[in-house]
């Protein structure tokens, strides 16, 4: 399992190494939330962690990092750890702070929690048809609590503002599980043409299943970059199977998202400048 601890050394490692690390804000127990900044102007913006079961998405993220650092990629940024106290609450269960109030949620099994410590769902509390998915809850749950109001948790204003503040032109948010790529919420001409293309481009090298449609699906930071912002935003589910995933899960999905940080760069790049055209790269 991919620990707070494992997080907390790679973190420090890759600013020794040169990386960028800025903290964006602070979960609802005070942890800090960092972003990793391989050059001055990122084009993209990577996201792990949102949900506090899904450590393999932490554990990907922070891997983008390290090949971005290998490959002199120097135009992305990546958070990937957004909800740091869920990820604590799956690791430490009934013996971490806060659990005793959020134990009766889950009959004290933490393992498939993936909520924040507030006990919202921060990928269903975005403004963006915020209480229209067809899952969601309106009283805190271990998942699928969409919050008294939108963006109304310090960890989903952390990725707000910061995402406002470097206005990418592309977003990854890595989830789990299924293998699936999701790219749609209700675009329509030029924006929706060219966000299949960029889908398609990562169902490639990945060999994830691109989903067409929403799924009934609303609130997630993919759908407020897509709604709000008009950037291409992706969500990817990594791994198969159902969660806790094993540890073995971590090592073999990376070889499927090798080619995601040079990819995620190039088209980012393109997209910004203006020569990314139908899914072909302009050089």
């Amino acid at each position: 399992m991919y620990t707070y601890l494992n997080f907390k050394d790679d973190a420090e490692y890759l600013a020794f190494k040169g990386v960028g690390v800025r903290e964006i804000g602070k979960s609802v127990l005070g942890n800090p939330i960092y972003a990793f900044e391989t050059g001055p102007e990122p084009d993209v913006i990577i996201t792990g962690g949102i949900h506090a079961r899904e450590n393999i998405s932490v554990y990907a993220a922070m891997m983008t990092v390290y090949k971005a650092l290998r490959r002199g990629i120097d135009n992305i940024a990546v958070v990937p750890l957004l909800n740091p106290d869920g990820l604590l609450l799956v690791e430490k269960g009934a013996f971490f702070e806060g659990s005793e109030k959020l134990s009766a949620l889950c009959d004290g099994d933490f393992s498939l929690w993936k909520a924040n410590a507030d006990a919202v769902d921060l990928n269903v509390n975005f403004n963006a048809d915020f209480g229209k998915g067809v899952r969601n809850v309106f009283s805190p749950a271990a998942m699928n609590y969409v919050g008294p109001y939108p963006e109304s948790e310090p960890e989903t204003r952390a990725i707000r503002d910061y995402t406002l503040g470097l206005m990418p032109s592309l977003t990854l948010s890595f989830h789990a599980s299924g293998r699936e790529i999701y790219w749609y919420f209700g675009q329509s001409g030029a924006l929706c043409e060219r966000d299949r293309k960029v889908a398609e481009l990562f169902a490639d090298i990945t060999g994830y299943t691109l989903v067409d449609g929403n799924m009934g699906s609303a609130g997630g930071y993919k759908d407020w970059c897509i709604r709000k912002l008009g950037i291409s935003s992706l969500t990817l589910e990594l791994g198969m199977g159902r969660h806790p995933l094993p540890d073995e899960s971590f090592s073999l999905e990376w070889q499927r998202l090798l080619k995601v940080p040079e990819t995620a760069s190039s088209v980012g790049a393109a997209i910004r400048e203006g020569n990314f055209d139908a899914g072909i790269i302009k050089k």
